[in-house]
């Protein structure tokens, strides 16, 4: 019977952490949570970059022109993320955006590509119903280049 006992305290003591670590996360922005803490400590990867107030926002050019986003670009897991939609527009690309079949497709002087749409994808990130896409793989769907950079908080493609 002792050992029921301890088994129950011990229950009781642990079950608020698996808990917590089992309570889904919402698909929005959660930044710097316990949750999020224990899953890049266990899986090694870090899903969001906590927002600094004091931070400028990220702004986008195309070839020497500034872009207009309608969802902010911003970053996570390490890279800056732009919607994809209003980065074609600028460059004369057409953009599909298929969240069925979890594809972006773009087209681009009669090239086309696929990006892959996903939580874990470095590709495409959807976020407020947007597709944002990493801005390195952006700028090698339309077989051009992007910087970004940390200080100005810009990111420029340069696309021919």
């Amino acid at each position: 019977m002792r050992w029921l006992g301890l088994a129950v305290v011990a229950l009781l003591v642990l079950a608020p952490a698996t808990f917590a670590w089992a309570s889904p996360r919402s698909s929005g922005d959660s930044h710097g949570s316990a949750v999020e803490a224990q899953d890049h400590a266990h899986h090694g990867h870090h899903h969001t970059t906590p927002k600094d107030s004091t931070a400028k926002p990220i702004t986008v050019e195309v070839n020497g022109k500034s872009v207009t986003c309608t969802v902010t670009p911003f970053s996570r897991r390490h890279t800056e993320f732009v919607e994809v939609e209003a980065v074609c527009r600028a460059v004369g690309a057409e953009a599909g955006v298929d969240t069925a079949r979890k594809l972006v497709t773009i087209r681009y002087k009669g090239k086309t590509s696929t990006l892959d749409i996903g939580d874990r994808s470095r590709d495409v990130y959807m976020r407020k119903d947007v597709a944002t896409a990493g801005f390195k793989a952006l700028a090698k769907a339309f077989g051009g280049s992007a910087a970004y950079d940390k200080t100005a908080a810009s990111i420029t493609f340069t696309v021919s």
